[in-house]
């Protein structure tokens, strides 16, 4: 009887396996990546820990408001509607990929604590973390030209 109370109770089918990146580095990504990179790899993350649809759709909703007003912060200042200058329109988009890694980092903060704890194994921020950064400045930039030509 002593051998079967040791045995596993479930089988490597039953269980459903998760990956994650560490929640706390996708604050360097907010940082330097803005929008596009945080809302990519939280999103990611958040399909990776499979979290309920409530707060995927949370996530979503959150990250679609941010988007919209992204859209109109780079009309508003291609088309010269507010009087701000570069390096506040640039800090205004750092405070709204902060603001959606606040979001981010919130809603997965559960599932991601016990994703370490049954786990503990993170997969490395690095290499996305530069491609998302890089991507989204590509698509600011393509998102700006195309905006200020409207």
């Amino acid at each position: 009887m002593e051998g079967d109370l040791y045995s596993p109770s479930l089988s490597g089918e039953q269980i459903e396996e998760t990956k994650s990146y560490n929640l706390s580095s996708l604050f360097v990504v907010a940082a330097l990546g803005q929008l596009v990179a945080i809302s990519a790899l939280g999103l990611q993350n958040a399909i990776w820990l499979k979290v309920k649809k409530k707060v995927l759709y949370t996530l979503l909703s959150i990250i679609s408001v941010l988007f919209i007003l992204k859209f109109f912060l780079i009309y508003a200042y291609t088309h010269q509607m507010i009087d701000i200058e570069r390096s506040t329109y640039r800090l205004m988009g750092s405070v709204m990929a902060i603001v959606c890694f606040a979001a981010v980092y919130n809603l997965l903060k559960g599932s991601f604590n016990l994703h370490v704890s049954t786990k503990g194994d993170t997969k490395s921020l690095v290499v996305p973390g530069i491609i998302w950064c890089i991507t989204s400045v590509a698509v600011e930039m393509i998102l700006i030209i195309t905006i200020s030509l409207i």
